[in-house]
């Protein structure tokens, strides 16, 4: 599947997509995590390359009660990539959560 995405998304289109998206991760250093109140799951990927994962795990820890899961092996499309491994995981998150 990733194999078919990057064969008809070649890197020189989606350069400034990737660009935007890391601009917007450093404009989150000052996001009041800590004011979010609804349940919050973050999912990263241990192999990310574009993503700290200690950044994420600073993320988890300001936000209450937000649940923090690591996929081994996993990149920063590692919901695509792991979907067999992530799917159960958001699934249950979202069963847990459904009747808040």
């Amino acid at each position: 599947m990733m194999r078919v995405f990057f064969e008809n998304n070649p890197i020189s289109e989606r350069r400034t997509g990737v660009q935007n998206d890391l601009g917007q991760v450093h404009a989150m250093d000052d996001f009041k995590w800590e004011d979010i109140s609804v349940p919050t799951l973050l999912i990263h990927g241990d192999k990310d390359n574009l993503i700290p994962l200690g950044y994420s795990q600073e993320v988890s820890r300001r936000i209450p009660n937000a649940e923090f899961v690591v996929i081994k092996g996993g990149g920063h499309e590692c919901l695509v990539s792991h979907h067999r491994q992530v799917s159960p995981i958001i699934n249950s998150f979202l069963a847990k959560h459904m009747s808040m």
